[in-house]
């Protein structure tokens, strides 16, 4: 409940722009998971730490918390989040290969997907969520064809 907790509220910081406060609250929701035996959600957490990053202009700050919280989880819909956050961390370093072998990656992983085996902290992840941050990948790498390309698929949901 903690984490919970943490999570939301650091969520509320962000969008308030009081980024040092959002940090602390991501962190804290981190242990409190880690704590708890929750892999899932310190991974989401650890995420959202790493958007925060990308959002402050720190992305290979975002890529290496990435790269811990990849190692950490095997759920499918994590996997695919953490992935979407990495290729939104490599198009703003202009990693076009980071970038392309992230997305593929996040939609493997949402294909593997089952619902009945997907923690709530991830279930609202599908491929209309990967499909919006491939498209703001390729506009961040300057290419706008390529970046229509995610919003012309129709999602199966």
């Amino acid at each position: 409940m903690a984490a919970h907790l943490a999570h939301c509220a650091a969520w509320l910081r962000f969008d308030a722009d009081r980024h040092a406060d959002a940090q602390r609250h991501w962190q804290a929701a981190v242990h409190a998971a880690h704590q708890a035996g929750d892999r899932n959600l310190a991974a989401v957490a650890l995420s959202d730490l790493a958007y925060q990053a990308t959002w402050l202009s720190r992305q290979t700050e975002a890529v290496q918390v990435l790269e811990h919280a990849r190692s950490r989880t095997r759920t499918p819909a994590a996997r695919s989040l953490l992935d979407v956050r990495l290729a939104r961390a490599c198009a703003v370093l202009h990693d076009r290969q980071g970038t392309q072998r992230a997305l593929a990656s996040a939609e493997t992983e949402l294909e593997r997907m089952r619902p009945q085996e997907t923690p709530p902290v991830v279930s609202w992840m599908s491929m209309a969520d990967v499909n919006a941050d491939a498209g703001r990948c390729w506009l961040d790498l300057g290419d706008p064809y390529r970046a229509a390309a995610p919003a012309r698929r129709r999602s199966p949901w």
